[in-house]
């Protein structure tokens, strides 16, 4: 039998290029030496990933690991990532994630790379509990290293958004005269914002004063309070997507459905509902909401949406009465208008940090 390392360089790579998955491709590296030497020139193929699901490494707040749940295989990675559980994930773009702490502390974390950016502490109505007060942070993009300060940061905060630019020392407050913010992006050069009812709002930031003024009007007639996000398409369309929530008497919570609806410009800005998102896959959680063409994984079903629990930030389902944590998260099926689950929890496993989607990266 042949040993690896008596393989030629160019068939090592013509192997390296034909593994889809950032997982098999480390494997492959570890191998031998000359595995690890192809393997470092030979990463372009790997810009399409599957997302995974970044889980509690146990049920204690201490622990300075999490466990990684991979769409691609359909288990527990048989690895953990260097992600502190006193540190609240609030946002994820690319490789990184952001953290807060619970002194409002903000930094942009890669933990594959172990790259850390700190951003200004948040000080707007530091007096309110973290979890109340901080929902979400959006990067305009991800940053290419540790040192890369060339993007802009927004910070939901009830029904006030908090933005950061490069080279400034504090984050600036722009108040919203809307209900709560659900969701923010950042969409051809812009910020765009939702609220529970579904208006949406664009932020202009390059006036003296900033401010935020309607965009498009709400997706119902009648106002309807549900969980919101808004996600750019593969094709570049903006998606606002509603997830109806049912609520027990007690604890009970459950995601029973989501209506999507596309951002038209004919005769002004307004939604039109559709019902077949095709080939994309969205992702949806308190990571920055992003879409997938399943053309790009065809072991990943089309016209899905993947979704975490983020209502698991009301303080209620915090209380040592009723801590559950993350019990809402699944699937759901467009055409078939089901739920069915990703990760499935363990008897009596109780997450005490939410999960939240992460695309893997090799550095």
């Amino acid at each position: 039998m042949t040993d690896w390392t008596d393989l030629p360089e160019d068939v090592l790579g013509s192997i390296a290029r034909r593994i889809p998955l950032i997982t098999d491709f480390i494997r492959f590296g570890a191998v031998c030496s000359s595995c690890r030497s192809v393997a470092a020139t030979n990463r372009q193929h790997l810009l399409h990933q599957f997302p995974w699901l970044l889980l509690p490494a146990d049920n204690t707040v201490c622990s300075m690991k999490r466990r990684v749940y991979t769409l691609s295989d359909s288990r527990v990675a048989n690895f953990h990532l260097p992600v502190p559980h006193n540190k609240r994930c609030v946002g994820s773009i690319g490789g990184w994630l952001v953290t807060v702490d619970s002194r409002l502390d903000i930094k942009i974390f890669n933990p594959f790379s172990g790259g850390e950016i700190p951003l200004p502490r948040l000080c707007l109505l530091s007096k309110l509990d973290p979890i109340e007060l901080l929902s979400k942070v959006v990067l305009s993009s991800p940053p290419t290293s540790a040192v890369d300060r060339n993007f802009i940061a927004a910070a939901i905060c009830g029904q006030m958004l908090a933005f950061w630019k490069p080279g400034e020392e504090t984050w600036n407050p722009l108040d919203c005269d809307v209900e709560n913010i659900e969701d923010i992006i950042y969409h051809k050069e812009q910020f765009y914002a939702v609220d529970n009812f579904g208006k949406v709002l664009v932020c202009d930031l390059a006036s003296p004063i900033p401010d935020a003024t309607e965009f498009a009007p709400r997706p119902n007639p009648v106002p309807i309070v549900r969980t919101r996000y808004l996600v750019e398409s593969s094709e570049g369309d903006l998606l606002q997507v509603e997830r109806s929530i049912v609520v027990g008497e007690k604890t009970d919570y459950e995601t029973i459905g989501f209506e999507v609806f596309k951002l038209c410009s004919n005769d002004g800005p307004r939604w039109s509902r559709i019902t077949d998102l095709n080939s994309e896959i969205l992702f949806l959680g308190h990571n920055a909401s992003f879409s997938l063409s399943a053309c790009h994984f065809p072991s990943l079903k089309g016209n899905c949406i993947y979704f975490t629990d983020d209502y698991y930030r009301d303080p209620y389902y915090y209380s040592s009465d009723h801590f559950l944590g993350a019990i809402d998260m699944g699937i759901f099926d467009m055409e078939k208008q089901t739920v069915r689950p990703h990760y499935v929890r363990n008897a009596g496993e109780v997450f005490c940090v939410p999960p939240i989607w992460i695309t893997p990266v090799l550095h």
